[in-house]
């Protein structure tokens, strides 16, 4: 019996294709052009890549490993997924990763580095996973990330984490048409509307349970899609989606 890689990733709007390898989520231009290319150079932005040649089939995470990647790799077969789900449908049957269980009683999570399933592994954060496809065997290669105390007082941090961060939001290659920016009313959305308000034909999300409050947070979504002139294209009501539209146009 022959050997087969199988890769399955959703799509969407955010997937990059290039022959034989796709990266799902977004890249920060410039320094991004050669992200199909199989080596130990990874780009900077937050996604899962899946990378090829003849020779070698790479799994590259993020910095935080925000896009998760898992894989199989047996003797007849190699998968790799963003979706333990998608995998185990290929795999058939479950078998339970028993190191899951106090984490999950504990946290509600699976744990560092673990998956539901012991056949099932995980692509650490900054890592490369490269599948040699003559050999076939796979080494993970992860860059360990440098936390350096520096000499500088609060306020010179707080303006070099200002910086940094305008700088990567201008780096943002953000398709307005495709992408739209959610809105609770929290810190977190009022910030990031904060960097992009000047992004021409930038839309919103309401993320916000149904209230006639004027206090309540659908209120303050309200006035702030209005204040910024960035208009809604629909609304997450509580744990439900309802009336989401991709562009009220058509």
């Amino acid at each position: 019996m022959g050997r087969n890689t199988l890769i399955m990733i959703d799509g969407g709007p955010y997937a990059r294709i290039n022959g034989a390898s796709v990266c799902l989520g977004t890249l920060l231009e410039p320094g991004n052009e050669n992200w199909h290319e199989i080596g130990d150079e990874t780009p900077d932005g937050a996604f899962a890549i899946i990378r090829s040649n003849d020779q070698t089939v790479q799994l590259v995470t993020d910095t935080l490993g925000q896009r998760t990647l898992w894989y199989v790799l047996t003797e007849n077969f190699f998968i790799a997924s963003t979706s333990q789900r998608a995998i185990l449908l290929y795999l058939g049957g479950f078998e339970l990763n028993e190191a899951v269980i106090p984490w999950m009683l504990a946290t509600g999570t699976l744990g560092p580095l673990q998956s539901c399933d012991k056949r099932i592994n995980m692509v650490p954060a900054n890592s490369i996973a490269s599948l040699n496809q003559q050999s076939w065997d796979i080494s993970v290669a992860t860059e360990p990330l440098p936390y350096a105390i520096g000499e500088e007082t609060d306020e010179q941090l707080s303006q070099r984490y200002k910086t940094i961060l305008a700088d990567n939001f201008k780096r943002l290659d953000l398709d307005c048409d495709t992408a739209a920016i959610t809105l609770s009313g929290g810190y977190d959305s009022r910030a990031i509307l904060m960097t992009l308000r000047n992004r021409k034909g930038l839309r919103s999300i309401s993320v916000a349970p149904d209230s006639n409050s004027p206090l309540s947070t659908r209120s303050i979504v309200s006035k702030l899609a209005d204040h910024f002139d960035v208009p809604s294209i629909g609304q997450i009501n509580g744990l439900l989606r309802v009336g989401f539209v991709t562009d009220p146009a058509n």
